[in-house]
């Protein structure tokens, strides 16, 4: 009996020895994984130093590509050059930061199209015994990006009178939106992700009438765009964006972005798309004809420009000033929003 009682003991000293031992394994396995995790989390963070705008002011250059001081605004921020360090990724799209406004917003642009089209189709828009209702001409139209009653003036007052300007009349517009304007606020805003949309802000746009054909300062140049507003979610790139992308020295208004003025504005210059031969819209009505929208032709491209219909369309808007970003804004690594 004193044997069987000696031999369950010592059964039962070995099944305690075996479980604490396995349970001491259990605990350091368990707290190697969670010390793993908790490296690799603290590794990831260290990896994403956040950037808020503020961060990205202290990146100025004053030569070559990158971001830059705007000489017409001491409040605002803009990027220059061939290939600045300014992409911008989000829904596994590719979008180029054109600025940081005024009021910290940031202004980008998409760095591929989304259509090739009129920038507003003849007949879309009825307006008895004018150019908008006309059938004529299929691929052309009015030359303003809002209807009546949403633009407004410098000063945020609703006027029913824009567009074109012959210096003696301003013609009514018609009573909606141009066709790019209601399908990228509609169609293609629908489309995107649900986290990017409350990114994206409403804001204004200076959609006033510019004279590609007179050799005027830049100054003047902004001042015809401001002269009238849209507020909205979705536009296009004003010329004076295209202006001050261009790091050539010879790129100094408007006229000289033109074919008038010899297409200085297409070199150095990340907003050109000669690589690709793109003719790309703006959002800036011309002066010079009541149907005519300024768009912008590769220097390289310039055979390749084709109809009024087949000019490419790149939505731009402007995120809110308080996002925070992580990345290096090259395309290999390119910035993208925290959520």
């Amino acid at each position: 009996m004193k044997k069987i009682g000696r031999y369950r003991r010592k059964k039962q000293r070995k099944i305690l020895i075996i479980g604490s031992l396995s349970l001491l394994l259990f605990l350091c396995v368990g707290y190697a994984a969670f010390s793993t995790n908790l490296s690799l989390k603290a590794k990831g963070n260290i990896k994403c130093n956040s950037i808020n705008v503020e961060s990205l002011k202290k990146l100025v250059v004053t030569s070559g590509d990158g971001l830059y001081k705007d000489i017409t605004d001491e409040y605002r921020y803009i990027y220059k050059g061939t290939n600045p360090n300014n992409f911008l990724q989000f829904d596994n799209i590719l979008y180029r930061i054109i600025s940081i406004e005024e009021d910290n917003s940031i202004k980008v642009v998409r760095q591929y199209p989304i259509i090739q089209n009129a920038f507003d189709k003849a007949g879309t828009r009825y307006l008895e015994n004018s150019y908008c209702g006309t059938d004529i001409v299929n691929t052309w139209g009015c030359n303003v990006w809002g209807s009546k009653t949403t633009i407004v003036d410098e000063y945020g007052n609703h006027v029913s009178k824009m567009a074109y300007s012959d210096d003696n009349n301003l013609y009514e517009l018609p009573s909606d939106e141009a066709y790019l304007n209601k399908y990228l606020n509609l169609d293609w805003f629908n489309s995107l992700n649900d986290k990017i949309k409350v990114k994206i802000i409403s804001h204004r746009f200076n959609v006033g009438h510019v004279d590609i054909t007179k050799n005027q300062n830049i100054e003047l140049d902004i001042k015809d765009e401001k002269k009238y507003g849209w507020n909205g979610k979705i536009g296009l790139i004003n010329i004076t964006d295209y202006v001050k992308a261009s790091n050539n020295i010879e790129c100094i208004n408007v006229y000289s972005s033109s074919t008038y003025g010899g297409n200085k504005c297409s070199k150095n210059n990340y907003l050109n798309k000669s690589e690709e031969y793109l003719v790309q819209w703006t959002i800036n009505p011309s002066k010079n004809s009541r149907s005519d929208t300024i768009d912008i032709i590769p220097l390289e491209g310039s055979e390749k420009v084709g109809s009024i219909g087949n000019i490419y369309a790149f939505p731009s808007f402007f995120l809110s000033n308080s996002i925070e970003l992580c990345g290096q804004g090259t395309e290999q690594n390119p910035y993208y929003i925290i959520d």
